[in-house]
């Protein structure tokens, strides 16, 4: 077993080159040990209070969610005793979140390519991707404005596992015959063929279904609202009966697919099985409506009613 002591304490590390050497860092510095010998080959300070360390193939990130900076080394560089670290800006510009947790240490992944990373700003709700020699983000992807907690990536491509084959995890809901479709651009292919899937085995005992139901909506005593009444029913098969009564947790979500405006509000029960909640919308228009309970286990997924025309929208 070997030791190293370092002049600063560890928030995070990571091995590279192929398990010789760490890079940790803590406090606004940061070390590379060299594993064989157990000897700090170069110490590193930088500006940013780093939360999180990532790589890529080419690249280590020590990045501060905080204030949304990176500090960027090559890995070559620091395989070699150097190190000519580059700073950058993550999200949007001056998009600081003042009352941010203490800690933020996986708002941050690394793109499946291994040629960039994905960060997900909680100051203004927005996922940007940064592909590495550009310092500006190549792509975002909206939140809703709502603020992440935590960044995971899923990658379910093809990757090989040995000469000339291939292997992806497929996620199905159901077994059964299926077609596989590949496709290739260099060297030019396509190819079919036909795949039998095995029965998804559910441990968990089913959940009781529910049906919600749009039933209408009409112009509140407040002005530019509208009271919007939902029907909660039970379901058994493909017949709807039962009126599900005394929910004092169910939430209307009202959201505009194409400018992402979102709204919640809590729903009473008006008649038995019927709520209705008020809606101040912006603008008359087709909206998307969900309902969920956390008492009855109905998500907003379970819970969707479609797309309606709310005001006087056609």
């Amino acid at each position: 077993m070997r030791r190293a002591r370092l002049e600063h304490n560890v928030r995070d590390l990571s091995i590279f080159d192929g398990g010789r050497m760490v890079l940790a860092l803590g406090d606004g510095r940061a070390s590379v040990i060299d594993l064989a010998t157990g000897h700090v080959t170069l110490p590193l300070r930088f500006s940013t209070g780093a939360d999180q360390l990532l790589f890529t193939r080419t690249f280590a990130y020590a990045i501060d969610a905080h204030t949304g900076r990176a500090t960027l080394w090559s890995l070559s560089d620091l395989k070699n005793g150097r190190a000519q670290p580059v700073e950058t800006s993550l999200g949007h510009p001056d998009s600081v979140e003042p009352d941010a947790p203490a800690e933020l240490d996986d708002l941050a992944a690394a793109s499946p390519d291994g040629a960039g990373i994905i960060f997900a700003s909680r100051a203004d709700g927005t996922l940007y991707q940064y592909a590495e020699g550009m310092m500006a983000p190549s792509g975002s992807f909206s939140n809703y404005k709502r603020k992440p907690v935590a960044l995971m990536l899923l990658d379910l491509s093809l990757r090989a596992i040995s000469l000339g084959k291939y292997a992806a995890t497929v996620r199905h809901n159901r077994g059964g015959a299926y077609d596989l479709l590949l496709a290739g651009r260099g060297p030019r292919f396509s190819a079919c063929a036909r795949l039998q899937l095995p029965p998804v085995k559910s441990d968990a005992a089913a959940a009781p279904a529910y049906t919600a139901t749009f039933v209408s909506e009409a112009a509140s005593s407040a002005a530019g609202d509208r009271r919007i009444r939902v029907r909660l029913q039970q379901a058994v098969g493909d017949k709807a009966h039962d009126a599900v009564s005394g929910l004092r947790d169910l939430t209307l979500l009202v959201f505009d697919r194409y400018s992402g405006w979102q709204m919640r509000a809590p729903m009473r029960e008006v008649e038995a099985g019927d709520y209705e909640a008020q809606a101040s919308l912006p603008h008359p228009g087709r909206y998307d409506l969900h309902v969920s309970s956390v008492s009855r286990n109905i998500s907003f997924l379970e819970g969707r009613l479609g797309q309606v025309s709310l005001g006087s929208a056609p």
